[in-house]
């Protein structure tokens, strides 16, 4: 398991788990050797009590989703984080803020500015405090992005990715995809919510009752809905916002999107 996983089970910092790996790493295994088996006997028993925990608050409490409770609500639910990922946008967070200093190609690409805007080399507290703030979004999508690649996460990795020049293009499309998935997936969604999202008459998926399967709705209305969805999500990033189904829902009805064409009755 990530050591970052392993944190969030035993609720041991980073040190220790860190100090654990590279103990196995020294016995010569080629990758971090972190298991359920590895871990010491009091961190499993330890793990064991946490998990009990976080089963019982899901349980009380609910998850996002139907069906039972899975492991990564469980780590999510202890590591204090939305998604798994997260626990690694802590990691290299931690690692950035510890660099005795970036380098200018780095700290431009994890900030989105122009290289000629730093110095040769500049420390995390040589930053701006926009610029700091700009370092943790980028990281975090960055995370994410890696993630839906399926590519191991590093500093390395992070950097490269986030200082691609399509970087908004990808992030973008990745949260209006995921947003897309969740309306597919999550079985009915509100009829008035979705038209507000589709841009449809008013009354054209009310008067088929309180919700409605996404799949059921006509696919030139998806189709609006998800040009919409793309373009709350494009602004709200560049707000420094995170785009949630909810959110961009939210931002959808509270500020329709200009430039758009509506839905038309069908009748």
């Amino acid at each position: 398991m990530p050591p970052t996983v392993a944190e969030a089970l035993t609720g041991e910092p980073d040190e220790i788990i860190t100090a654990m790996a590279d103990a196995l790493d020294d016995d010569g295994t080629p990758t971090p050797a972190l298991t359920w088996q590895t871990l010491w006997p009091a961190h499993r028993e330890q793990a064991k009590r946490r998990i009990a925990e976080a089963l019982e608050h899901l349980a009380l409490h609910g998850t996002e989703g139907a069906g039972a409770v899975t492991l990564n609500q469980v780590v999510c639910r202890l590591g204090r984080v939305k998604e798994v990922g997260d626990l690694e946008v802590r990691s290299i967070m931690q690692e950035i803020v510890n660099r005795p200093a970036l380098t200018a190609a780095s700290a431009a690409a994890l900030t989105g500015q122009p290289k000629t805007d730093f110095n040769e080399h500049v420390a995390w507290g040589g930053l701006a405090s926009a610029q700091q703030a700009a370092i943790v979004r980028r990281v975090h999508h960055a995370v994410r992005l890696l993630h839906d690649d399926d590519t191991e996460v590093s500093f390395k990795a992070v950097t490269r990715t986030a200082g691609r020049r399509d970087y908004d293009k990808r992030v973008t499309d990745l949260y209006t995809r995921r947003i897309i998935e969740h309306l597919s997936n999550a079985g009915k969604v509100r009829t008035a919510t979705a038209e507000k999202v589709c841009g449809t008459p008013e009354g054209e998926l009310t008067r088929w009752g309180p919700r409605i399967a996404w799949g059921w709705i006509d696919p030139r209305w998806r189709d609006l809905a998800r040009r919409r969805i793309q373009h709350a999500v494009k602004t709200m990033l560049a707000e420094g916002l995170d785009p949630t189904y909810r959110s961009v829902a939210a931002r959808i009805i509270n500020h329709p999107p200009t430039g758009l064409p509506q839905a038309q009755n069908n009748a």
